[in-house]
């Protein structure tokens, strides 16, 4: 089993789809966050905020205080997403599954993109 990136969206999106696979972008994390470090943006990863809610199923009946979520704005997550949009098919080598990864970067801006027409905060969230 392997983990997957997904978006989470705060509010005033309700009907704004948001699966996405997400697995290829976790195992390509590590070349996505030198990508965006190497153009000067907020690599992917930077935006995991998810929070108390979000690990209470992990955590099931533990007494760990669970940080608040971390919300930011669509058009944050926007930068870096269109930016790798543009970087990843140049670096195909360094990145297996690259056309994996350009969908689910495509996903992520269409998500995004609404997001940010309804006026509503995202953060990246990991499932396992």
């Amino acid at each position: 089993m392997s983990a997957a990136l997904y978006i989470v969206l705060e509010e005033n999106a309700a009907e704004v789809d948001t699966f996405i696979d997400g697995k290829a972008l976790s195992q390509a994390e590590p070349v996505l966050s030198q990508l965006a470090i190497d153009a000067g943006v907020k690599p992917l990863i930077e935006f995991f905020g998810a929070g108390g809610d979000e690990y209470a199923d992990i955590l099931d009946d533990t007494d760990v205080e669970l940080p608040e979520a971390k919300w930011f704005e669509a058009s944050d997550g926007l930068q870096t997403v269109r930016l790798l949009l543009e970087r990843v098919p140049q670096s195909r080598d360094k990145i297996p599954g690259a056309d994996t990864v350009i969908a689910d970067l495509k996903n992520f801006e269409r998500v995004l993109a609404q997001a940010e027409e309804k006026q509503s905060r995202w953060h990246l969230a990991v499932d396992f």
